[in-house]
């Protein structure tokens, strides 16, 4: 209902096509060139963030903030507007331009986006008629009933989602065939499109396939945005969510003086505000702290996956176990 039929909830063959004609838009060179959009990104979310110490100019006389030294904000907020901008430049080359609109306190221009206007109804109706969704998740034949104001909305929403992303497919299609895409483009739409057009006919996506991954990625990957006004009944962890991970992290290290003080400690550590991936991938104490992150709040528990044969697991070295019998692989 609210991804569309992409990659998450694609099953079997299926689900193996997908992933195989996905897989290089994940491989080392596009991540490389993705880390100068994160970085990018991270340093306008660090501005936005230094303008609300400014507190609409009411300092006080230490410098601190109306007599305090300390300001609250809503990082689940701040942190899923850079994720939203991530994902659209990533994605598909759209630039929501979010952390600026919002840390400039001005009328946003993110109203007059039909695809950042869809994706804000979507959000929304995880709140309405929050029953009746319930329901429908566990009793089938209620689906059949699609006049209730959610399923209105998530069609309309779909609906517009559907027409930009097939016209950001077509104009990207028509460039490669062309030959006019800029060779330095490693968006995943771009990246997937020309893996697509690569493979044999049988096991290329469809074209609804393909359109089906972009709301895949935008919804999945930044499905927090909203979440403090939408006030979601479940828990945030429950959502796929680049944006929620990160806020768990913060949310670990603010009550983690010590470790938080390692980690602000080796990232002063570099010499540059404008890290390479080489250089992020040296911080020992940040890696593992992400590592532990996904570990400990994992974003997407709630996906279910069934083996369909048994496998076989070998280890890297024998071991006896307590009867006695010597082990090499599991079963």
């Amino acid at each position: 209902m609210f991804v569309g039929d992409g990659i998450i909830v694609a099953d079997g063959e299926d689900h193996r096509r997908q992933r195989r004609i996905l897989n290089p838009a994940f491989g080392p060179i596009p991540i490389r060139e993705m880390c100068k959009t994160f970085v990018e990104k991270a340093k306008e979310l660090k501005e936005g963030i230094e303008h609300l110490f400014e507190y609409d100019g009411q300092l006080g006389k230490e410098g601190d903030v109306k007599g305090r030294d300390y300001v609250e904000t809503d990082m689940v907020s701040c942190i899923s507007r850079a994720a939203l901008d991530i994902i659209g430049l990533t994605g598909f080359n759209h630039s929501f331009d979010a952390v600026k609109s919002h840390s400039k306190k001005t009328k946003s221009s993110l109203s007059d986006d039909e695809l950042y206007t869809a994706l804000e109804e979507i959000y929304a109706v995880t709140q309405l008629e929050f029953r009746l969704n319930f329901l429908k998740i566990w009793i089938p034949w209620l689906r059949l009933w699609k006049w209730d104001r959610t399923s209105k909305i998530l069609r309309r929403s779909h609906d517009i989602m559907n027409r930009i992303g097939k016209k950001l497919v077509d104009e990207k299609m028509q460039a490669i065939k062309d030959g006019i895409v800029d060779g330095q483009e490693k968006d995943l739409l771009t990246v997937l499109i020309k893996a697509n057009l690569q493979e044999a006919e049988k096991k290329k996506m469809t074209e609804k396939e393909v359109m089906n991954q972009i709301p895949t990625f935008l919804i999945a990957g930044e499905f927090s945005h909203n979440v403090h006004r939408t006030r979601l009944t479940f828990p945030p962890q429950a959502h796929e969510s680049t944006a929620t991970a990160i806020v768990w992290a913060l949310h670990s290290l603010s009550n983690d003086i010590p470790l938080q003080s390692r980690v602000r400690t080796e990232i002063q550590s570099l010499e540059t505000d404008n890290p390479t991936m080489d250089e992020l991938n040296s911080l020992a104490i940040l890696e593992n702290l992400v590592r532990e992150t996904l570990r400990l709040h994992s974003v997407a528990w709630y996906l279910e996956r069934m083996a369909y044969e048994d496998d076989v697991i070998p280890f890297d070295k024998p071991f006896t176990d307590r009867f006695g019998r010597e082990r090499r692989e599991l079963r």
